[in-house]
């Protein structure tokens, strides 16, 4: 009978350290064909191997006959890049386990389930640089009974491996028949104190010497065999996939990572710089001990289509603490699903997340949910994050609260929903944006969940949220929408809220052109200023960083929230390219936030007093002198300067003049009693009470003298100023 072949030249390694070619022709397969098991057989763009001697017909015709699995196993299918025929082939024969060469040559066999590991090692000592090794169908049992040390010039931090198929900086592609099809196995009580033990390892010797620039794990399933092996916590690396050293060109592709007493894939650095190029897809994962994937210091990495079940975190990505100044990590996650596993973003400098699902609602194991920690250009983007409605945080903002590693800067979540109990928790120094997102939360039991949450313990925060456009939402009406009391800010534009929920602030909330009933109290003027100088200049002059005098006048009212004073308000006076200048408050303290409202927020009354006026000592002149009364019916406001003059000067010491609210002074000028009157206009500049000067509908208003030296000065006029609170 005639064979049809192709023709393949394979590169093998002679062991003199020279390259040899030699000839190999799989098969072309057809009809009348007579295989032996071990041959390979190509077939439509696939490679098989014999299994079963026969004679090739239509019933065995390979991915197509009615019985053809009885007579081949499929190899490299659906994989980019893989190679049609293999340098090295592990297989499983009747209870023998082998591994051969494309020409026939046996390396290693031995019994299967016994002899696993060493027929391993075999293929990965004769694969050669650039080569590949696949894997027949079958479960391969391994031991990690081979010591290497990762750290400080392989002198500390021992781990034993079972597979190093990439060590020494060696390229290599290792590919199996698929996912539960293949699987490798690591054998009973191999990790335990003293033996940390990884299934696969692809490092080099040295902390900085280069490792490998391709390397591709493809269509197989990893198995830790976790409920035969010790848990022990805190130790990084241990697990089923362990790389290291600089090193380029990684992929990870179709592959099942379960039962890991540790990691499921640790991609790591070797402590020498991030490693680069990275390609993860199709990742199955389930019950892994630490995380599922561990990216620590990597860049230009890519994360796709993968599904992660069950773990303390499902996704790491880990960086270091010079992420403010080193360039983008440049990592992007997409299209993946985590039940019961979230996600940690720490120290990075770069990273999108798109299109993906996070549900920690029944994890077995404390999860902190999507958690960010002192990153900086992070871009989340059209995703959903859930939790419990009992007890659980969906988001862990984190700009080091309890761990300070830098600052952060342009975190952005954008079209993503976060619905749980707490739905966005932020604390520390984080700052944090979100366009048109979803925050929903809810009260269990009698205690309230947030959907904004600013609070870390009892420490205090300098954490900022700026929303967006987004939505608010509170599962019943005593949820708050709101709740922080000890640092930080909010800034809401464009927000809406369609039902009622609590507040529970002692800080500042900052709401524009908002809407709904849940918002209807932070409804503002307002505007948020920047280009200011966050330590005043002095009690009521600030000092500017950018020139404002085209968008800022004499008469605005502003607001400004202080770290000592609280809110503050006032009305500005003068303004020049590098210093605004008001009436009002005084400033104590730091600047937290300054904004601007509109000139139609502020509001003014005049009274005339008619002649002698502080002939005594009289702390009611518009009753008594004007016979009249004062109440207030506008909106919440602030008195924040008092203005007056007189029409003759008092020919002896210059009587004083103040004003009061609800019979509280609210000028505190000369021990409360005022400025004193001229015939010229005279203002307060920062002698206004804080506590005395907020005013609501119906509050009274009077005016205030001391006894004038002579008590002749008449017809005073005096004008007061107030800035609505909205």
């Amino acid at each position: 009978m005639v064979r049809c072949r192709m023709m393949f030249m394979i590169r093998l390694g002679s062991g003199d350290g020279t390259d040899v070619l030699s000839k190999h022709e799989p098969y072309q397969w057809a009809a009348g064909q007579i295989f032996a098991p071990g041959e390979l057989s190509y077939h439509n763009g696939v490679t098989y191997l014999c299994k079963l001697a026969h004679v090739a017909d239509s019933a065995h015709e390979p991915g197509i006959g009615a019985i053809w699995q009885s007579a081949f196993d499929l190899l490299a299918v659906g994989t980019p890049g893989a190679p049609a025929v293999f340098n090295v082939l592990i297989y499983l024969d009747s209870g023998t386990i082998k591994a051969v060469t494309p020409n026939g040559t046996i390396l290693e066999s031995g019994i299967a389930g016994v002899d696993d590991t060493d027929v391993f090692d075999a293929a990965a000592a004769g694969c050669p640089n650039n080569g590949s090794i696949g894997i027949g169908p079958g479960t391969y049992i391994l031991e990690a009974n081979k010591l290497f040390y990762l750290s400080d010039n392989s002198t500390t931090n021992p781990i034993y491996y079972a597979f190093g198929p990439a060590m020494e900086g060696k390229n290599c592609y290792v590919v199996g028949a698929g996912p539960g099809v293949t699987v490798l196995k690591m054998a009973n009580n191999q990790h335990y104190s003293g033996h940390l033990a990884v299934l696969i390892l692809n490092r080099t010797t040295g902390d900085m010497n280069n490792g490998f620039s391709s390397f591709t794990l493809a269509n197989l399933t990893l198995d830790g065999n976790r409920a035969n092996q010790e848990t022990i916590s805190a130790i990084d690396g241990p697990g089923l996939y362990l790389s290291g050293s600089v090193r380029t060109n990684e992929k990870i592709l179709n592959v099942e990572l379960k039962d890991s007493f540790g990691y499921g894939a640790y991609i790591g650095n070797n402590g020498s710089g991030p490693a680069k190029g990275i390609i993860i897809s199709g990742i199955y994962a389930k019950n892994c001990y630490k995380s599922a994937i561990c990216l620590d210091t990597t860049a230009d990495v890519s994360i796709s289509n993968s599904v992660i079940y069950d773990g303390s975190i499902g996704l790491e990505v880990l960086g270091n603490t010079d992420y403010a100044t080193r360039e983008y990590d440049n990592i992007s996650i997409t299209g993946v699903t985590f039940k019961r596993a979230g996600i940690t973003i720490w120290c990075i400098n770069g990273c999108v997340v798109s299109g993906c699902t996070m549900d920690i609602t029944g994890a077995v194991v404390y999860s902190y949910g999507l958690q960010v920690h002192c990153s900086r250009n992070i871009d989340i983007v059209g995703c959903r994050f859930t939790a419990n409605k009992t007890s659980q945080y969906v988001t862990y903002i984190d700009g080091g609260g309890y761990m300070q590693d830098g600052s952060y800067d342009q975190v952005k979540f954008r079209d993503c929903t976060f619905d749980g109990f707490q739905a966005l928790k932020v604390f520390g120094s984080a700052v944090v944006e979100a366009y048109n997102c979803t925050f929903h939360a809810y009260t269990h039991s009698g205690t309230p969940g947030a959907a904004i949450l600013l609070k870390e313990f009892d420490e205090t925060i300098s954490a900022v949220v700026y929303l967006y456009n987004c939505e608010l939402i509170a599962g019943s009406p005593d949820t708050y929408l709101i709740s922080g009391t000890n640092g930080g800010r909010v800034v809401l534009i464009g927000c809406y809220a369609l039902t009622p929920g609590a507040f529970n602030v002692n800080i500042p909330v900052y709401a524009w052109e908002c809407t709904g009933a849940g918002l209807a109290k932070w409804k503002s003027r307002w505007i948020a200023e920047v280009g200011y100088n966050t330590t005043p200049a002095g009690p009521s002059t600030i000092s500017m960083n950018l020139d404002r005098t085209e968008h800022i006048a004499a008469g605005m009212p502003i607001k400004y929230w202080t770290t000592a004073g609280g809110w503050g308000y006032g009305v500005v006076t003068s303004i020049t390219s590098n210093q605004l200048v008001f009436a009002g408050m005084p400033m104590s303290g730091n600047i937290n936030v300054l904004f601007v409202g509109t000139s139609e927020m502020v509001r003014s009354i005049d009274y005339l007093i008619p002649g002698s006026y502080a002939s005594s000592a009289n702390n009611s002149l518009i009753q008594t002198l004007q016979k009249s009364f004062s109440i207030w019916q506008g909106p919440p406001a602030r008195l924040v300067r008092i203005s007056h003059r007189a029409l003759l000067a008092d020919s002896g010491t210059a009587p004083s003049v103040t004003a009061s609210i609800n019979g509280n002074p609210v000028g505190t000028d000369n021990s409360n009693t005022g400025l004193p009157v001229s015939t010229s206009w005279t203002h307060t500049a920062y002698g206004i009470n804080g506590s005395y000067n907020s005013i609501n509908l119906g509050d009274s208003i009077e005016l205030g003298t001391t006894q004038g030296g002579s008590g002749d000065s008449t017809f005073l006029t005096v004008s007061l100023v107030f800035v609505l609170e909205k």
